[in-house]
């Protein structure tokens, strides 16, 4: 009897308008056309889709130096997008980028963040480490959520007494700050993850045997030597020229000597130690230390601005048993087990290829509390190691 039916009271019934008089199963045909309709809008828009953009925290990045440009900025736009992040910069004649605010001192970056951030974003002090704490006691306290300090975190034993006693010994605090170390966190971090077995760092890794990994210790015996090689070219950043800021010693051997201390534990245990610095005229930087830690003989060595040699980063740990051998620049590890005749690697997975995304999604991890940053970031033995540094650059 349908066909009797008033053409607007069908219309109605189909839009979700039924009235009395509208028969049931138009009434009915009316329900599953507007679920139709509604799953149609839905799928054109996903919900949980659009919620995780509304919520994903903000990235503010204080310094447009090298490392931003070339390293931390194009991890974090691949990560989120160019919205989420924003850079900060103090005024220059050269302004490099179109992409970040120049700002004419710290005072006036620090109000700008510190009124756009919130408890859930991220604030990265990406400036010279001179600057390091200031901009940090700053942000602890101001109403931003997350804090990242890249190394080294600072120059001053002054600040690095604070660093100390203020936020590694504050859990409040310490939780608020991820400090960076990106050799032992991306490059080194098989290494890292061979030596703690450091679940957090598990999902970056692909491990070809893990019963092996998991008994290297036994199966190697006693560490007879340690090598960390880094030979890199032209670095034509102000601050590492100046030496009252720690130079390269602070900037980049700080790497191998954390390297070495995986294996061959804080520096202030070493002992024989003979530091070398030396320039030549062309400009190439040097850096070599010998060292003794128990039996075992320890050679750092850093050439910056090389001209003829190779560009290379490798380490090498040689025991009783076999030998550790670690290529920095693949980040990947190989572990050879001479009585059984076998080897085993770790290696960063290939979908963290791209500098810095290890780190990016550490920082991004710990933010929306899926991880603590004292569980995850690359503190093990920098304070330490700073402060040690400064005192053989002193003797």
């Amino acid at each position: 009897h349908l066909y009797d039916q008033p053409f607007r009271e069908m219309i109605k019934g189909l839009l979700g308008a039924a009235s009395e008089n509208t028969p049931f199963i138009v009434t009915v045909l009316g329900c599953l056309f507007s679920a139709i309709v509604i799953s149609m809008i839905i799928s054109t828009f996903p919900m949980e889709e659009i919620k995780k953009a509304d919520t994903r925290p903000n990235m503010f990045v204080v310094g447009c130096g090298d490392v931003v440009q070339k390293r931390l900025y194009p991890a974090l736009v691949s990560m989120l997008t160019k919205e989420k992040v924003k850079v900060y910069d103090l005024d220059a004649a050269n302004k490099k980028t179109d992409y970040c605010t120049y700002l004419e001192d710290e005072e006036e970056i620090c109000r700008e963040i510190t009124e756009k951030a919130t408890e859930k974003d991220v604030v990265w002090i990406e400036t010279p480490p001179y600057a390091h704490v200031s901009y940090l006691k700053a942000f602890l306290a101001s109403g931003a959520g997350l804090i990242v300090l890249e190394k080294p975190i600072s120059v001053y034993p002054a600040e690095l007494e604070y660093v100390e006693k203020e936020i590694l010994q504050v859990p409040q605090v310490r939780n608020r700050v991820f400090f960076l170390s990106y050799y032992t966190l991306e490059k080194a971090l098989p290494l890292h993850y061979l030596v703690h077995l450091n679940e957090q760092y598990r999902d970056y890794l692909d491990i070809d045997d893990m019963d092996l990994v998991k008994n290297w210790k036994m199966l190697l015996g006693a560490l007879t030597s340690a090598k960390v090689y880094i030979c890199e070219g032209e670095d034509t950043r102000g601050w590492v020229q100046d030496q009252a800021y720690g130079g390269q010693l602070l900037e980049t051997f700080l790497h191998n000597v954390l390297i070495a201390a995986l294996f061959c534990g804080c520096p202030e245990n070493w002992t024989d130690v003979c530091l070398r610095e030396n320039q030549t005229e062309e400009k190439e930087q040097e850096i070599s230390l010998s060292a003794k830690y128990h039996h075992a003989d320890i050679q750092l060595y850093l050439k910056k601005n090389a001209k003829a040699e190779p560009l290379q980063r490798y380490a090498e740990f040689c025991f009783s048993k076999g030998r550790i051998y670690a290529d920095l620049e693949s980040k990947n590890v190989t572990v050879f087990f001479e009585e059984l005749d076998q080897s085993t690697t770790i290696s960063v997975r290939g979908s963290f290829a791209q500098r810095y995304s290890v780190l990016t999604d550490m920082v991004y991890r710990v933010a929306v509390g899926e991880r603590a940053a004292g569980k995850t970031d690359g503190i093990m033995n920098q304070v330490a190691a700073i402060q040690w540094l400064l005192k053989q650059k002193n003797v």
